[in-house]
């Protein structure tokens, strides 16, 4: 909700910056301001990562404002020529060309890849209680189910 909030907020102040109602001193500003908001976040973004990593903690970034607040920046800029250049803080902002990878480049919406996914699972349910095990485990831990000379577990024996 916010996010649509800060989007008609940026699109009202667009349209005064582009209209000539907004003074060039205003314009300034604003440019100064949503730039240093996206320099922060789009630096920022991949700095906490690593010190997430570092510390093994988990960590949620600010995905897609570092880059919507740059491309905001120059389109406000009163520099001729500026908002040629618009699309370069979408493409530092590594949490959009992330998102695009995970999207397209890993498959994650690929008809087919749950079996792909199991096919190299080390889990396999038992045919017992239906409990998902490793496939190492000789006795299923819910319902002490044995493979009876199979090694994994949960394939029924050939006999």
């Amino acid at each position: 909700m916010e996010t649509i909030i800060l989007i008609a907020v940026l699109a009202a102040l667009g349209w005064l910056a582009f209209s000539a109602m907004l003074p060039t001193i205003a314009a300034w500003i604003l440019a100064a301001l949503l730039g240093a908001i996206s320099l922060l976040i789009i630096v920022g973004n991949p700095v906490a990562g690593i010190i997430a990593l570092k510390r093994k903690r988990s960590y949620s970034s600010l995905p897609f404002l570092g880059g919507i607040f740059g491309v905001s920046s120059l389109l406000f800029c009163p520099i001729h020529g500026a908002r040629y250049f618009a699309w370069v803080p979408l493409i530092l902002d590594l949490t959009i060309p992330g998102f695009l990878y995970a999207v397209f480049g890993i498959g994650a919406f690929r008809v087919g890849r749950k079996d792909r996914l199991e096919s190299h699972s080390d889990t396999r349910d038992c045919p017992s209680c239906g409990r998902e095990n490793s496939v190492r485990a000789r006795v299923c831990p819910r319902c002490g189910f044995k493979g009876e000379g199979s090694q994994d577990h949960g394939t029924p024996d050939a006999g």
